[in-house]
């Protein structure tokens, strides 16, 4: 059996940064750790290097782990560069969709690319309209699409992505 392909906004790892909603951190650590146990493939665009950054407010033990995540080599973390195939792509998505803004395009782009079969992601939610152009990613959902791909999920991370016969320990994050 393959693993599913997840692509993770930059969002979701503002949100381990953050820590400011545990449930969310609960959801995305063990949507973690259930890659780490071979459960899922997370595919992830090198502009969320650029998006994911140390600003006032963050915790400090949270930042580390991030950076853990995101400077370490898993195996289970597969990065795609923004090549010039993603950006014609992310083109092609802003022209077709232009409320998205130029780096949900590139994410999209990019989970197009890695064969994604869900793009996870807060963008959208109620809570976080104050500070988004578009405020409703998450209507999105199986609306983008590829060729000879079914549309792409876009949904809210969630426990239990990947783990359904799996129940093993859940903790604070540790990479």
């Amino acid at each position: 059996m393959s693993s599913e392909v997840q692509y993770w906004d930059s969002g979701l790892f503002i949100n381990l940064i953050t820590n400011k909603d545990p449930a969310k951190v609960s959801a995305i650590t063990e949507m973690w750790r259930s890659a780490q146990r071979g459960n899922a493939i997370i595919a992830v665009s090198n502009f969320v290097l650029v998006e994911v950054r140390p600003k006032q407010g963050f915790e400090k033990d949270y930042q580390q782990v991030v950076s853990e995540m995101l400077e370490a080599s898993w195996p289970f973390v597969h990065w795609y560069a923004v090549s010039r195939e993603i950006a014609l792509e992310a083109r092609k998505l802003a022209v077709d969709h232009p409320r998205l803004t130029p780096p949900d395009t590139i994410h999209l782009a990019t989970a197009l690319q890695a064969e994604a079969s869900v793009f996870l992601t807060y963008d959208g939610l109620h809570e976080n309209k104050h500070n988004r152009r578009t405020k409703d990613l998450l209507a999105y959902d199986g609306k983008i699409g590829k060729e000879g791909m079914a549309a792409l999920r876009i949904e809210v991370p969630r426990h239990g992505y990947g783990t359904m016969f799996d129940q093993g320990p859940r903790a604070t994050p540790t990479v």
